[in-house]
């Protein structure tokens, strides 16, 4: 029950409590919320269909898996469409980004490319709830994604 059977990354309860526990032993080591999200998924998983769009999150979710391990973070299948990292600080974005999207490259079956979006908040404000956090990554996700040419938003 602690992983998502789809993706095998931690559910969202048990994200948050890890979270918990690793802000109260590391209360020093600075943080970064991270979220990536799937531009136009449920457009591309009603025309693709459940087979497509499930092996795209399983993909996604092995990637994840992966970054977790090489940045000493924790991740989660927040929704739909939408992961959580929780992790040291990072100064390049763009390569944990471009490892999620590594054979994602390949265009879906109706010939369009999958385009990912992150958001960031850097070094976290740990007195602020891990809710809060996260949505202040997405916020700063959601104001990309109407930008061809940026796929990352930091927080400020």
């Amino acid at each position: 029950t602690e992983r998502e059977s789809l993706t095998k990354l931690l559910n969202l309860d048990y994200f948050l409590h890890y979270v918990r526990i690793h802000d109260q032993h590391f209360i020093n080591v600075a943080m970064d919320a991270i979220v990536i999200g799937i531009h136009g998924f449920r457009t591309l998983s009603d025309r693709c269909g459940k087979h497509y769009s499930d092996s795209l999150l399983t993909g996604i979710g092995e990637h994840i898996r992966d970054i977790e391990i090489e940045i000493g973070g924790l991740g989660c299948h927040s929704s739909e469409d939408t992961f959580f990292i929780y992790c040291t600080h990072q100064e390049d974005y763009e390569s944990i980004l471009d490892k999620v999207c590594e054979g994602l490259e390949e265009k879906d079956p109706s010939g369009n490319k999958i385009r990912l979006r992150m958001g960031v908040y850097p070094r976290v404000d740990k007195t602020v709830q891990i809710e809060r956090r996260f949505a202040c990554a997405e916020a700063a996700a959601e104001s990309v994604d109407d930008d061809r040419h940026k796929a990352i938003g930091i927080f400020k």
